[in-house]
């Protein structure tokens, strides 16, 4: 059954400009899904220690992603008409701004309800921020042949399979550009949960909460932007590397233009042009 958001794609899709507007709306409705999933898994676990233990740097990222995707919006891209709110709903997305902004803040309100009653949880939030700060800079320092778009099946350690070579090629490319990501848009949550601990006051997710505000105050967010700054040139010599081999597959045009790591195809054209 057709909803409202699919028959608007089929009618508008020729607009890339409306249509890029539209998909970063459903995308940000996506990506508050993924924090509140996170976030009962993190309850999950708490409950059950024999489950894997959860990604919390992720639950806060998804957060933080969904916020930028949209953020300094006033209104939606486009308007809903009151008729056609129910077949929109279908499609998973929120129809007013400010239902929007309700839903992103349940987002980040499922981790804080769990840390306010668990502040330790956020020692574990710490633990995991400083791996992926070493994985990124992992990454970061490997070679350049790391990342050749080229021969890639030749290059697959002996046992392991693949049905398609293209595939593991990208993940490989795109995981120090998808780790970059991460780190920043968790950095940009991390601020926001600090201020909702002390300014929320919501019995249901036990806020305020100094305790909690105290334990994320502990998280060192200088060193962690100050670690991403450093990551800034090399992560863009990696991928002007990738361009140099008209490998742009990691190019994403929806999303915002702050998040320069997936707008750089057409600045490597421009800049070739420029010469």
């Amino acid at each position: 059954m057709s909803n409202g958001y699919n028959e608007w794609v089929a009618k508008n899709s020729p607009n890339a400009q409306m249509m890029h507007a539209v998909e970063r709306w459903r995308q940000a409705e996506i990506f508050a899904d993924d924090a509140m999933l996170l976030a009962h898994d993190v309850e999950d676990w708490l409950l059950d220690g024999s489950l894997s233990k959860p990604d919390l740097v992720k639950c806060l990222a998804f957060y933080g992603k969904s916020r930028l995707f949209t953020q300094g919006w006033i209104h939606l891209p486009i308007a809903i008409p009151e008729s056609e709110r129910d077949r929109w709903i279908e499609s998973g997305l929120q129809t007013t701004i400010s239902a929007h902004r309700e839903y992103q803040a349940s987002a980040i309100g499922g981790f804080l309800e769990v840390a306010s009653r668990v502040p330790a949880l956020v020692h574990e939030l710490d633990r995991q921020i400083q791996r992926k700060i070493l994985t990124l800079a992992n990454l970061l320092a490997k070679s350049l042949d790391h990342y050749t778009p080229e021969d890639w099946p030749a290059r697959i350690t002996e046992g392991f399979e693949i049905d398609d070579g293209q595939f593991l090629e990208q993940d490989v490319f795109d995981e120090p550009v998808a780790l970059f990501e991460e780190l920043t848009c968790f950095a940009w949550a991390l601020e926001k949960a600090r201020m909702f601990s002390l300014s929320e006051h919501n019995d249901e997710l036990g806020l305020p909460n100094q305790e909690l505000h105290d334990a994320l105050m502990k998280i060192d967010l200088n060193e962690l932007n100050a670690r991403l700054q450093d990551a800034e040139p090399k992560l863009r010599r990696i991928l002007k590397h990738l361009a140099s081999h008209n490998y742009f597959d990691l190019n994403y045009d929806v999303a915002p233009d702050q998040f320069w790591w997936r707008h750089w195809k057409g600045r490597q054209a421009d800049n070739r042009r420029s010469k």
